[in-house]
């Protein structure tokens, strides 16, 4: 029968002349031992990243409503006439275009917010309330909102927060 060594790692019995162990996976060759990626400062910067495409697209899509303004701004200059719209419909297409531009700009600037303060690790509850608002927008802001809460309430990922 063959003599054992016993693996300085997990402590297992591994063949003498075994490179790497078989229970545990470390060389056994004297090369430097191999450390598994911290899993939530992974998940926090992919969640950074996803803040901030998801800031890029509402700020896009933010601004499409420039159209209602311009077509707003056509109708009240030329209202009041036979062929066109009556000047109310202008002021409609511009509150309506304000209104959205407004909506889309803020949820900008809060998933920008989010990412800044991820990428810090810092603003632990500026992320939940960005995460809730997020919720709102269906679907990719609901599904960004829903990764934010399950990564943020893990006991792991709150400790890597300075506040």
């Amino acid at each position: 029968m063959e003599a054992k060594r016993v693996c300085p790692f997990c402590r297992e019995s591994v063949h003498p002349e075994a490179i790497k162990c078989r229970h545990c996976g470390e060389f056994l060759d004297g090369r430097p031992r191999t450390v598994a990626p911290n899993k939530d400062e992974e998940h926090l910067k992919l969640l950074m990243i996803g803040h901030y495409v998801l800031a890029a697209k509402s700020a896009l899509m933010g601004s499409i409503p420039v159209i209602h303004l311009f077509l707003g701004l056509v109708f009240l200059l030329t209202g009041g006439g036979k062929s066109g719209p009556p000047a109310g419909v202008g002021v409609l297409f511009i509150l309506i275009g304000l209104f959205a531009i407004a909506v889309g700009w803020t949820m900008a600037i809060a998933y920008f917010t989010a990412g800044r303060c991820l990428s810090r690790r810092s603003g632990y509850r500026k992320c939940r309330i960005a995460a809730g608002i997020g919720c709102l927008f269906v679907p990719f802001g609901t599904v960004m909102g829903i990764l934010t809460f399950l990564a943020l309430d893990r006991p792991g990922v709150r400790a890597l927060f300075r506040d």
